[in-house]
């Protein structure tokens, strides 16, 4: 049988590397143990050790309040809430649903099979292109009235006469 070991704190204040043999973390899921670090090392490159300290009290406070503002501004400027469902839905959606899964299959399983890593490529590059076109059409109609059935209801019932 596989037996559960932990796998060593991080040295205090900075960051640690851990490594592993391929064969002890395949399955790890399934049998709810944890692999044995073959070894340990600490990075090299200095910016490498500083991102990976912990942002103080201090840090974390600005973000959070530099976050909030910047929230409350932009909300206070937009018309509706349909814009910025119409900003989202030009470039983050492009992401989430194609451009983000695309490149990760890319990076880990691409290698296997030229063929469909050049098909994967080629979408991708497509897709990058409709999110630049959609996030370029939605900010060139960002002053477009929101919701234009004002005027179609005036003209299909001209006795009621919205005036919104």
């Amino acid at each position: 049988g596989t037996a559960r070991h932990r796998s060593p704190s991080p040295a205090p204040g900075g960051a640690q590397v851990f490594a592993y043999r391929r064969e002890d973390t395949r399955g790890m899921m399934s049998r709810r143990g944890t692999a044995a670090a073959v070894d340990t090392f600490l990075p090299k490159d200095e910016t490498v050790r500083q991102s990976a300290a912990e942002p103080t009290r201090l840090q974390r406070y600005v973000l959070t309040t530099c976050i909030l503002i910047t929230a409350m501004l932009t909300s206070m400027f937009m018309k509706s809430i349909l814009v910025v469902w119409s900003v989202l839905g030009s470039t983050v959606a492009f992401m989430i649903a194609y451009i983000m899964p695309l490149a990760f299959w890319i990076k880990l399983v691409g290698h296997r099979s030229p063929g469909k890593r050049r098909a994967a490529i080629a979408l991708l590059g497509m897709f990058v292109v409709l999110a630049v076109a959609c996030s370029v059409l939605t900010a060139m109609n960002l002053s477009a009235p929101p919701c234009p059935l004002h005027e179609a209801a005036n003209r299909e019932h001209p006795a009621m006469q919205l005036s919104w």
